[in-house]
C-alpha cells in the first residue's frame, strides 16, 4: 500500500486518514482536539474549521466516505457523516488495530548542524526511538535547538513510519547533569 501523508505541526495525539479506494493511498492530519476512543465506538464529532477545510477541500472526501482515526490507544475506522458549511461532522464506527507496546529506545545525542541533526531525527524516528534526550557537552559547537522544529519532524516521520505512538523529546540538557 503506498502511504501519502500530511500532518499540521502540533503535538497533540491524534491523527485523522482517509483511505482512498482508488488507489489504496493513505493520507492523514492530525486532529486538534482530544477525543476519548477507547469505548466510544459509535462516537460522533466534529472538526475544527482548519481541519474540515483540509479534509474537504484539499483531500476531497465527501459525505459517506470512510478514513482512519489514530490515538494512542489505536487504529479506527471512521465514516464522514455531514459536511455543513465547511464543517466535517463524523462518526466513529470500528477499531481497526491495537496500539503496539514499543520497545523504550533512547537516543542522546548532541546538537550538530541543522541539516544532519533533521536526518538524524527523522531517521531515528523512523526506526523506533521513543526518546530523544539532547546533550550539551564542552567540545559542541551547536549550542541551542529548535524544539519547534525537531516535534515537527518527529511528527512527519511518526506519519512517514506509520507509528501510533510519537517520541518524546527533552530539554536540552549539560553533559555533567
Amino acid at each position: 500500500m503506498t502511504t501519502i501523508r500530511y500532518c499540521f505541526p502540533n503535538n497533540q495525539r491524534y491523527r485523522l486518514m482517509s483511505l482512498s479506494s482508488y488507489n489504496k493511498a493513505v493520507k492523514c492530519i492530525e486532529l486538534l482536539k482530544t477525543i476519548d476512543l477507547r469505548n466510544n465506538i459509535n462516537l460522533k464529532s466534529k472538526l475544527d474549521k482548519t481541519q474540515s477545510h483540509y479534509i474537504h477541500k484539499v483531500m476531497r472526501i465527501k459525505e459517506g466516505q470512510n478514513f482512519s482515526l489514530f490515538n494512542q490507544s489505536g487504529e479506527f475506522e471512521a465514516k464522514v457523516e455531514n459536511i455543513i458549511r465547511g464543517i466535517v461532522e463524523f462518526s466513529v464506527e470500528k477499531k481497526l488495530r491495537s496500539a503496539d507496546n514499543p520497545t523504550e529506545i533512547w537516543l542522546a545525542f548532541t546538537p550538530i548542524k541543522l541539516n544532519y541533526l533533521n536526518l538524524m531525527i527523522q531517521k531515528a524516528t523512523e526506526l523506533g526511538v521513543t526518546r530523544f534526550i539532547p546533550l550539551l557537552s564542552d567540545r559542541t559547537v551547536v549550542r541551542n535547538i529548535n524544539e519547534k522544529r525537531i516535534k515537527k519532524i518527529i511528527v512527519e516521520a511518526s506519519e512517514q513510519s506509520n507509528r501510533l505512538n510519537l517520541p518524546t523529546l527533552d530539554k536540552l540538557k549539560n553533559l555533567e547533569e
